[in-house]
């Protein structure tokens, strides 16, 4: 499917890294090594990649490691410490995202399709965290008319950043 860029927005995460460039997002980024490419092409040099599919660079441990943090495997945490990383971009199919989802210190920030943008806390301040929006569906058990309100609000800032979501309809 070719977006408004002409760009596959099935395989690159084109609107969420629109969304990454947003002048209030700042820090360092834990990105899914199949979006390392991409974010080469376009969002260096302001952030730099984790990982990416030179595998040539990272034979043995990065790739190790970003495979295990993805997977959400014991040492997930340290390794985002270590390397002081303040944003998560990855699949949404992704352990480590369903693992976030739940994380008192990181907070749901962008989903489409493709992609979700987890934001530690107390990073990024300008940029709003969804409270109730999520793209395995709404957070909690029932929603009662100010948290349908509050869900309906981040669904439509999500379709502003992407029009052709269909996780944002």
């Amino acid at each position: 499917q070719a977006g408004r860029t002409g760009l596959d927005t099935r395989a690159l995460p084109v609107a969420a890294t629109e969304f990454l460039m947003r002048p209030e997002m700042e820090g360092r980024i834990f990105n899914d090594y199949n979006f390392g490419g991409w974010m080469l092409w376009r969002a260096w040099p302001r952030f730099q990649v984790f990982i990416d599919g030179r595998t040539d660079l990272y034979l043995g441990g990065p790739i190790a490691e970003c495979l295990a943090a993805s997977r959400a495997e014991p040492g997930w945490e340290t390794l985002l410490a270590r390397r002081r990383v303040s944003t998560v971009f990855i699949r949404k199919d992704r352990p480590l995202a369903l693992v976030l989802r739940d994380h008192p210190d990181w907070g749901l920030a962008y989903f489409d399709d493709l992609a979700v943008i987890f934001l530690a806390r107390g990073t990024s301040p300008g940029v709003p965290r969804l409270g109730v929006a999520t793209p395995w569906g709404p957070r909690g058990e029932a929603l009662d008319p100010e948290r349908l309100k509050e869900y309906c609000g981040e669904l439509r800032a999500l379709i502003v950043w992407n029009p052709e979501a269909s996780d944002s309809r």
